[in-house]
């Protein structure tokens, strides 16, 4: 059996990949790929900590 490594990202993963690497309109192949990763499990991100 193959071990599938799952990555959890951070909010701050999308944005600097947003603003300094991987504009949507310069790689959207990078974005559906991360997007196919999301669905298939293999990344995961965090939900926003709430304040008590």
């Amino acid at each position: 059996m193959v071990d599938v490594i799952t990555y959890v990202l951070d909010a701050n993963v999308f944005i600097e990949a947003a603003r300094r690497y991987y504009a949507f309109d310069l790689a959207p192949a990078f974005w559906r790929a991360l997007i196919e990763h999301a669905i298939q499990g293999r990344v995961l991100s965090i939900d926003r900590i709430g304040m008590a």
